[in-house]
C-alpha cells in the first residue's frame, strides 16, 4: 500500500488534496503567498510510483486557484520525480521562500 504525504506545517498552504490511497492515487496541490504553489502527485505512471515516491512540479497561480507549471524558477526547470517525504518538504519550503 502507497504511504500518504505527511506534510505537517505545510497543510494550511494546501488548496486542493486528494487522497486515495486505497486505489493508489494521491494529489496534493499548495499554494503560498507569493504566488507560487506546488503539485506533488504520486499515481502509477508518475516518476518513482514504483518505490512510493512523489513527483513535484511548480506552479505559478495567476487568478484565484487557477495556475500553469513553470519550467524557469533557481527550484526546478523540469518536473521533478523520485521524491522522498522528506525531499517534498523540503521543496516546499523552497518554493515558499522564492
Amino acid at each position: 500500500m502507497a504511504s500518504e504525504l505527511k506534510y505537517g506545517t505545510y497543510s494550511q498552504y494546501e488548496v486542493l488534496s486528494l487522497r486515495r490511497i486505497k486505489d493508489n492515487y494521491q494529489v496534493y496541490k499548495f499554494k503560498f503567498d507569493n504566488g507560487y504553489g506546488a503539485s506533488v502527485v504520486k499515481f502509477e505512471g508518475t516518476m518513482g510510483f514504483d518505490n512510493d515516491k512523489y513527483e513535484l512540479a511548480v506552479i505559478k497561480f495567476t487568478d484565484g486557484d487557477n495556475f500553469h507549471l513553470v519550467y524557469d524558477t533557481p527550484i526546478a526547470s523540469d518536473i521533478v520525480g523520485h521524491l522522498s517525504n522528506a525531499e517534498v518538504l523540503d521543496y516546499l519550503e523552497r518554493i515558499k521562500n522564492l
